[in-house]
């Protein structure tokens, strides 16, 4: 039986396939200002086998920070994310699947009171490989 794994608060981030940013800008959403995207996409169409456009739109919940590593398990870029569900800091580690494929790792924490969150999470050996396995998945960015 295969082992599971727990990708609660991670994830991991591939080069686009078929995405394109068609606009970007700021939006008001009851008097405060968002910045927004949309995205064109592809996505099967399961009716005629081919694909089918759609249009995705995408909030900005914070930003990275490219981060000064000090060894390979130091994360490339660091921030703040803020998510309904409650503020969270995150980590993105550049990666490499057994398969020779690039991606970007991402782990999460819940943000402690004065900001910031304990030492960067490491990921497993388990987790980086179910990282590759995904790469299948639809993920638009």
């Amino acid at each position: 039986m295969a082992e599971e794994y727990d990708n609660t608060n991670s994830g991991a981030l591939f080069a686009p396939r078929t995405e394109k940013i068609l606009r970007a800008g700021p939006v008001d959403i009851d008097g405060t200002e968002h910045r927004m995207i949309i995205v064109q996409s592809a996505i099967p169409d399961k009716q005629t086998g081919g694909e089918k456009q759609i249009f995705e739109t995408y909030l900005k919940v914070g930003n990275m920070f490219q981060t000064e590593k000090k060894s390979d398990k130091d994360s490339d870029y660091d921030g703040k994310l803020n998510f309904p569900v409650g503020d969270k800091k995150v980590w993105f580690r550049s990666k490499v699947s057994k398969a020779g494929n690039k991606f970007t790792s991402v782990s999460m924490a819940p943000l402690k009171m004065n900001g910031t969150s304990g030492s960067s999470p490491a990921l497993s050996t388990t987790a980086a490989s179910s990282a590759s396995e995904v790469m299948d998945d639809d993920i638009p960015f």
